[in-house]
């Protein structure tokens, strides 16, 4: 009788932009997000991991290509989640707001050709409300 595999999930750090995608597409939440202060870490257990099934979701859904599922056996997994990756949040100047870690932000900028000044230290909500004062001050008009 043969042992089921058991799951590892790697990272490849100098990719990994902790866009947090691989954590919400796993449906047994074997990936998971945990924020300590200023910190945004993303684990795995291997425990909770089945492996998509085969599918692998994590490894293939990776925008960065970051992600590498392999079998293992099961006595090689810890006991305990591990942390894949970890990173400081960027913080809102306006709000205060913690909306996302610098590595995401620096990643989403540097894709989009955006000047990191024009974007990095305003959380969603700040900006939108920028842009609707803007546009009121503008127009006179709320659309």
């Amino acid at each position: 009788m043969s042992e089921l595999p058991a799951w590892r999930v790697e990272f490849n750090t100098e990719a990994c932009s902790i866009c947090e995608v691989c954590a919400h597409i796993c449906s047994t939440h074997a990936l998971f997000i945990r924020k300590r202060g200023k910190i945004e870490q993303i684990l795995f257990d291997s425990r909770l991991c089945d492996g998509c099934g085969g599918d692998l979701l994590c490894q293939e859904k990776c925008p960065e290509k970051a992600a590498t599922v392999t079998a293992v056996p099961a006595k090689t997994i810890p006991g305990k989640p591990v942390v894949l990756i970890e990173g400081e949040m960027a913080v809102c100047r306006r709000c205060g707001a913690m909306f996302g870690t610098v590595r995401w932000l620096d990643a989403v900028m540097r894709k989009a050709k955006i000047d990191p000044k024009a974007l990095s230290d305003i959380c969603p909500t700040c900006r939108r409300r920028q842009l609707f004062d803007a546009c009121l001050e503008k127009t006179g008009e709320i659309f």
